[in-house]
């Protein structure tokens, strides 16, 4: 019904659109579009592509972060260190003023991950087994369990109801 109203032509849309609209509904091609040819790239409508600025300098944090990780990779990918990364990790962490030859020297002197655990398993069973012998024969805690219980009835005191501090 719109398109009853406004003819193609007429005041509702412009002559160059008619003209495109019917070109299309035949399915001829523009008489201005035959005329045309594909138009070519002059020099002046070339793209050059811009310079890439310089990256910055580097900061001492990322120098310091830099140095870390070479000498944190030295060390982990050594032999000395295989099967012994938590105690490469240890020194690499906790002893910074030893250079990267100084632990991998060090690492065949320590025992391998799986040696540390199970002796840290045998320390830990030793540890129970002679509490409970200790307990048997009657004799007083250590002063280490003495302080922490004499630490909990404290908290325990403070926390009471009948507590006036």
């Amino acid at each position: 019904m719109f398109n009853d109203i406004f003819m193609v032509g007429t005041g509702g849309s412009s002559s160059r659109l008619a003209a495109y609209r019917a070109a299309k509904l035949k399915g001829e091609p523009l008489p201005a579009a035959k005329a045309k040819s594909p138009a070519k790239a002059t020099p002046s409508a070339q793209r050059v592509a811009a310079p890439k600025p310089a990256p910055p300098a580097p900061t001492a944090k990322q120098i310091e972060h830099a140095r870390r990780r070479a000498r944190h990779d030295a060390v982990m990918s050594s032999p000395q260190a295989k099967g012994r990364q938590a105690a490469a990790a240890s020194l690499l962490g906790c002893a910074p003023h030893l250079s990267t030859a100084q632990i991998i020297a060090a690492l065949p002197t320590m025992p391998t991950d799986a040696q540390a655990i199970e002796d840290g398993k045998r320390a830990r069973i030793a540890a129970m087994w002679g509490h409970a012998y200790d307990r048997l024969q009657g004799k007083t805690p250590a002063a280490q369990e003495t302080a922490a219980s004499n630490i909990w009835d404290k908290a325990i005191a403070l926390n009471s109801p009948n507590n006036r501090n």
